[in-house]
């Protein structure tokens, strides 16, 4: 979940991509906040390992947008 902006979903599959290499993202869907201020994105993607996740995540959270990863 982050701050919206046009760009973030984009930010957010290329931070994604670079952990899972040749692996796909299998979807990926947002969804906006009532009032449009924030974004709700979800990747789904088959997780190699503990350790690749959390790379991801770690990744992830120091994006300035990001808010909150789950």
């Amino acid at each position: 979940m982050g701050h919206w902006s046009s760009a973030l979903e984009d930010r957010i599959s290329t931070i994604v991509g670079r952990h899972i290499g040749d692996q796909e993202i299998f979807s990926t869907r947002s969804r906006l906040s009532r009032e449009g201020r924030y974004i709700a994105i979800t990747c789904v993607i088959e997780a190699n390992s503990r350790a690749q996740l959390d790379a991801i995540y770690m990744d992830l959270n120091s994006e300035p947008d990001v808010l909150m990863t789950l």
